[in-house]
């Protein structure tokens, strides 16, 4: 019983001894899992940050989809007030064409002198 109380007490003494790679090693596993641990919670802030701007990406484009869908009937109707506009336009060349003695008054833009 002495013996293994003096081997016991020794043991701590001794250069190189395995308990103390043991607990060096183990110090240096609890390390790197606290650094593990502390990315990990960094990387589920960024995945809820990104979630997050998935959310409002996701807005984003539907909004963008029912403007785009508001633009085409713009268009359309520009597109139809662009054909009118033509008609009173050759309307309005024929009739001057065909009338002569009547002169019609400049546009505003054409009134003004020539800027410098």
């Amino acid at each position: 019983m002495r013996r293994a109380f003096f081997a016991v007490a020794l043991l701590p003494a001794l250069p190189g001894c395995v308990a103390y790679e043991i607990r060096d090693e183990l110090r240096a596993s609890n390390a790197s899992f606290r650094e593990l641990a502390r990315s990990r919670e960094e990387l589920e802030s960024s995945n809820r940050q990104l979630a997050q701007v998935n959310r409002e990406l996701a807005e984003v484009n539907k909004r963008l989809a029912e403007s785009s869908s508001r633009l085409v009937e713009v268009e359309k109707r520009l597109t139809v007030i662009d054909r009118n506009l033509g008609y009173i336009s050759s309307a309005v060349d024929t009739a001057d064409r065909a009338l002569p003695f009547v002169k019609v008054p400049p546009t505003a833009s054409e009134a003004l002198p020539p800027r410098q």
